[in-house]
């Protein structure tokens, strides 16, 4: 049988957040320590009196071969999971925000809907929150937030119309006929000379037919793989697959 792609339904959320990572980017990133970075948001700030973020977007940014970024991209990647029709959508997170409990599974998307979320100017979103959320910035980084335009996915607001396209360093220049096999190219705007990155990269899934073209190959199926016959070399990352958060309460 035909392996599922990475950002199909029914794959593992460690595949496909290596590759939303990769090929969407973050809301927000984290250092190796876990000190947030900005990311397709800029710039943010907490206003106390209106318990409201204000994120200012980067709209110098553009989806691969497409538009540039907009505030009401970064909406939709928080309200995408709150009206997708697909039962692996995640609503655990953003339940702090304003009229966040009022959406309905099935509604279409519209920028302004929801109370908590509104646009202000060309790059900013105004969030405002039930109470103050120590870890709503965290939760932003969260992947499953990525953004990608809305005009390319289906009515579900989960599964794409077309080859996914994203804001990260990397874009999907080839996906196999045959099997689970994607291959993705670091973007120009990303190759710098003499940088320690891989400028090609394959997911692959179980009987996937990989051939050593990429220089890094993430998948399923690597406890089946020869190292020596292969070409390739078995690397670790160092930086935490997950992070728990503890909250303490003074008051």
């Amino acid at each position: 049988p035909i392996d599922k792609k990475p950002w199909e339904p029914g794959v593992t959320f460690s595949t496909r957040a290596h590759l939303q990572s990769a090929v969407f980017g973050q809301l927000l990133n984290f250092d190796i320590n876990y000190k947030i970075t900005p990311g397709i948001i800029k710039s943010w700030r907490w206003e106390e009196k209106t318990k409201s973020y204000i994120l200012t977007v980067d709209s110098t940014l553009k989806f691969a071969k497409g538009r540039s970024v907009r505030p009401t991209d970064v909406e939709f990647a928080i309200l995408k999971n709150f009206l997708s029709k697909n039962e692996e959508a995640d609503r655990r997170v953003f339940t702090d925000i304003k009229g966040i409990d009022a959406l309905k599974i099935g509604q279409k998307f519209k920028s302004g809907m929801c109370e908590g979320l509104k646009v202000v100017g060309k790059d900013q979103l105004r969030v405002f929150l039930k109470r103050r959320n120590p870890v709503f910035l965290y939760i932003l980084g969260d992947l499953t937030s990525f953004v990608a335009p809305v005009e390319d996915f289906n009515s579900d607001y989960f599964t794409f119309n077309r080859t996914p396209r994203g804001r990260g360093k990397y874009e999907i220049i080839w996906t196999s006929p045959d099997d689970s096999l994607v291959r993705l190219k670091r973007k120009k705007d990303y190759q710098e000379e003499g940088a320690d990155y891989p400028l090609t990269i394959d997911f692959f899934g179980h009987g996937s037919a990989l051939d050593n073209k990429a220089d890094i190959a993430i998948g399923a199926g690597t406890r089946g793989i020869d190292e020596k016959s292969s070409g390739y070399s078995f690397l670790s990352n160092p930086v935490p697959r997950i992070v728990q958060v503890i909250d303490f309460n003074y008051s």
